[in-house]
């Protein structure tokens, strides 16, 4: 005992090189082991708070990740720390010179850390996810990309915009929950009312087997155009199907109000006799 005691300390609290070896690979298979058990641990903790709330997958894996990562350099940071002082190297110095250090870094890096800092609590948060239709920082588009730095949005006409996440601060989520299509359809005068609102419910309904979970509603005679009046119809299903179910809702109209010979106002100018003579 004498012997592994001379082995590994050259005086009292003072690890020889041997000593300080075997030590830095202890604290390294520690350290490992902690880094495993706690990512097991916080996965399976963000698995089953995401599986409640039903979120995405992609959120599920950015958290896991995230929060493994905080987890293995702050494990790994303090066995180092043990370590320098084992070896009997002063840490305290240590710290202060890398504090200063990343108080520069920081003070000429403050955007970037804005942008990482939001995007981190826009992840958390769950405030959008990819293939969502979003609004913020004045653009609107599909959600294509979601990261710490920043977010990508892709518009209508397919042009792509960049938006520093630390830009955010307001954002209009429109990819979520039931969104609404609405149609509002020109009759002509001469139609009954009745008849075109039991027609336009025909064809509303007729959705049903493109879009099961949806539903449909006919708010009647809305207002009243030049040599017509108006029907407003209104169907209800997913955000994703917004835009599909009015552009159908729109055809199935038409093509009842064709097979019922149902007429749209037509704008009908009356000859005025032309009086005088042209010079």
């Amino acid at each position: 005992m004498a012997e592994i005691k001379a082995f590994l300390f050259t005086a009292p609290g003072k690890l020889s090189i041997p000593g300080m070896i075997l030590a830095g690979i202890f604290l390294f298979f520690v350290s490992r082991i902690a880094v495993s058990l706690i990512g097991k641990v916080l996965n399976k903790y963000i698995a089953d708070r995401e599986k409640k709330a039903v979120r995405n997958k992609r959120r599920v894996i950015t958290l896991t990740h995230l929060a493994g990562n905080a987890s293995k350099y702050g494990i790994y940071g303090l066995a180092l720390l043990i370590f320098l002082n084992l070896c009997r190297v002063n840490t305290s110095t240590l710290i202060a010179t890398a504090g200063i250090g990343s108080l520069a870094i920081a003070m000429g890096a403050q955007e970037i850390i804005k942008d990482f800092i939001n995007g981190f609590f826009i992840i958390f948060d769950d405030q959008f996810a990819v293939g969502e239709y979003v609004e913020c920082a004045d653009k609107k588009g599909y959600v294509v990309s979601l990261g710490f730095r920043a977010t990508v949005i892709r518009d209508f006409d397919g042009t792509l915009h960049t938006v520093p996440n630390s830009a955010i601060r307001i954002v209009t989520n429109r990819g979520r929950g039931k969104k609404r299509a609405k149609v509002v359809v020109p009759i002509d005068r001469s139609e009954d009312p009745d008849r075109v609102i039991h027609v336009v419910e025909a064809a509303a309904k007729s959705l049903k087997e493109k879009y099961p979970k949806s539903t449909t509603e006919v708010w009647g005679v809305t207002g009243f155009i030049a040599n017509g009046y108006e029907i407003t119809v209104v169907a209800w299903d997913e955000a994703r199907n917004q835009f599909d179910i009015e552009y159908d809702l729109r055809k199935a109209i038409a093509k009842a109000m064709n097979a019922e010979n149902i007429n749209i106002p037509i704008a009908r100018y009356d000859a005025v006799p032309f009086k005088g003579e042209v010079k």
